[in-house]
């Protein structure tokens, strides 16, 4: 049995859960806390299946299919290479990301390292899609 305790690996804001070398490759879970309204840069992931488990507060994931609005207990799945952002409510959120396979911590510990966000996207399989 693996185990990582709660608080042990924070980058940029992000509880590092479960990586890679605790799950064996099968999966990474992030922890987030989002003030009001704040977004996410509108991305795709080129490698993972993400999914999103809302513990407090509302999340609204925006697709090409539209918005989507999350409480506390809802879940949302997205494939990879789909065009997502996700944005806190009125209230803030608190939710989890879980990805698979892992290993998209690698993207916030080379940041956190000081590579160059571009770089650190594409080592990690990360497109990030500017907004006209």
């Amino acid at each position: 049995m693996e185990i990582r305790r709660a608080g042990a690996e924070v980058r940029l804001g992000t509880e590092i859960l479960l990586d890679a070398e605790t799950s064996g490759g099968e999966l990474s879970i992030f922890s987030l806390s989002l003030p009001a309204g704040e977004r996410s840069a509108t991305h795709r992931h080129t490698r993972e299946l993400e999914t999103f488990v809302v513990m407090e507060g509302e999340l609204a994931i925006t697709t090409p299919e539209g918005e989507t609005l999350l409480g506390p207990g809802d879940a949302a799945v997205l494939p990879r290479d789909v065009t997502h952002a996700f944005a806190a409510g009125q209230s803030g959120a608190r939710f989890l990301i879980i990805t698979t396979p892992a290993g998209l911590e690698a993207f916030f510990r080379e940041i956190d390292a000081g590579v160059p966000p571009e770089r650190a996207a594409e080592n990690a399989g990360l497109a990030f899609v500017t907004e006209d």
